[in-house]
């Protein structure tokens, strides 16, 4: 139902009621989890995880709906997505200072490895731990990515972050509010940009 409704629609029925948020919240949720996702690595590093990068999208189309003013010729999708990317980056520029950096980057010897019982110091002693090169050229992949999505131009960018989640071209025309056609080119550009890279 949600994605039918044009954005002014909703920003008219929120006004009235403010039961109606949660139709903003549906709506942009595929970009919020994309946003995430963009960032995830980011993050990490701070010790955020991605259930925490969305409640701050989330926080971000709250605040674009208080502050959109229809009158200033942008469209409500465009402010939107901005907002949640502005505000997404400087939470993590903001917990990434140098006066948190010392925390941010320490470690205890005896925290448990995601997915295993093993501690740090155990897993530096065994000799079948995956190669510390295997591992960095895993990172320099991952910021290779996002180096890639953000120097493509931003309709581009979110066309091909919606197709590597499995959406559909059909689905990503309606959401953008575009052709297929133009969701084919973008795809398109940003495949003939990544070969170039």
């Amino acid at each position: 139902m949600y994605k039918e409704l044009d954005d002014r629609e909703i920003l008219y029925m929120i006004c009235e009621s403010e039961d109606y948020y949660e139709l903003m919240i549906e709506k942009y949720k595929p970009i919020v989890i994309g946003l995430s996702k963009k960032y995830l690595y980011l993050a990490k590093n701070i010790g955020y995880e991605f259930e925490d990068l969305i409640q701050i999208g989330n926080m971000a189309i709250f605040e674009a709906i208080k502050y959109f003013q229809d009158n200033k010729r942008v469209l409500f999708y465009t402010y939107v997505v901005k907002c949640i990317e502005n505000k997404i980056k400087t939470e993590i520029r903001s917990q990434t200072t140098n006066k948190k950096k010392v925390l941010n980057e320490s470690t205890s010897y005896d925290r448990k490895i995601p997915g295993t019982n093993e501690d740090l110091i155990n897993f530096f002693e065994d000799e079948n731990t995956l190669n510390p090169i295997d591992e960095v050229i895993k990172k320099e992949n991952e910021i290779n990515y996002i180096n890639f999505i953000n120097s493509l131009p931003f309709e581009v960018a979110v066309v091909y972050e919606m197709r590597n989640e499995g959406f559909t071209t059909k689905e990503i025309a309606k959401f953008m509010n575009i052709d297929s056609k133009s969701v084919l080119k973008d795809i398109q550009f940003a495949k003939n940009r990544l070969c170039v890279n």
